[in-house]
């Protein structure tokens, strides 16, 4: 307008500004009702009042997301997986097993009992009427048609089992944390990337954004450089936010 009142610009631009604040005006309100849908949902998860605040994680506002080695994460994988100690568990209940049984095939069952009590007439309770018995013996199955053996092969098979599963189990998590990690570097890589790209924008707004108001560029260059800043500083958020995912999921696969 100013530009218009001194006949240096017809009033073109000022429709022009008009119209891309309009566009600007309908943006905010599509966002804000986004906003406030998300919030609503938000609260509807966690059973709370739909217009309740929102506090933000501070997480989202770290800027730096600190560096795994692969090698690190893989080790703890295998020790903070809860999985893992399930299936140690139960090697280690038919360890005990085999044990058991191997031992009673090897050595009898000894036991050892005693009575002791009053008999006569009369139930006179001296040392004439008391009596003790005690009974010592061992016992061993000279054949018991292979049925400890049985068991003592089926408990093996079923460690086994449990061995294999162990084992997959750690290579398929291993194999999570490669992933994780690998989808963690291109996360990384990518907002380096829209970083530099922002970078560049800026810089060339600031030389579009001169040379307009030195009436060297149209309103069109001056407002296609404005977007790309707007845009490339959308991109950054959105390649920051993708980081904070594959962190999350970086440490959740590692158990962490």
């Amino acid at each position: 307008e100013s530009l218009v009142k001194n006949n240096v610009a017809t009033r073109d631009v000022v429709a022009t500004a008009e119209y891309e604040i309009s566009k600007a005006d309908d943006e905010v309100y599509k966002l804000q009702a986004a906003q406030n849908t998300a919030r609503a949902y938000f609260n509807f998860l966690i059973n709370s009042d739909l217009q309740a605040e929102v506090v933000a994680d501070t997480a989202l506002l770290r800027a730096v997301v600190p560096r795994y080695e692969r090698t690190d994460l893989a080790q703890k994988s295998l020790a903070n997986r809860h999985e893992f100690e399930a299936l140690r568990v139960g090697i280690s209940t038919y360890e005990t097993v085999i044990r058991y049984n191997e031992k009673s095939r090897a050595l009898p069952d000894a036991y050892l009992g005693g009575e002791l009590g009053w008999q006569g007439f009369g139930y006179k309770f001296n040392g004439d009427q008391a009596y003790a018995l005690v009974q010592a013996g061992l016992t061993f199955d000279i054949f018991d048609g292979h049925q400890l053996r049985g068991k003592i092969q089926q408990s093996k098979i079923e460690r086994e089992k449990l061995n294999t599963q162990l084992t997959e189990a750690q290579r398929q998590v291993q194999l999570q944390v490669t992933q994780a990690s690998n989808d963690l570097d291109a996360a990384r890589h990518s907002w380096e990337t829209a970083r530099t790209g922002l970078l560049a924008a800026e810089s060339v707004f600031k030389i579009v954004r001169n040379k307009y108001r030195a009436q060297q560029a149209l309103l069109i260059e001056y407002l296609d450089a404005q977007n790309r800043v707007t845009t490339a500083q959308l991109q950054v958020l959105l390649a920051w936010t993708e980081v904070l995912k594959k962190e999350a999921e970086v440490r959740r696969a590692a158990g962490l």
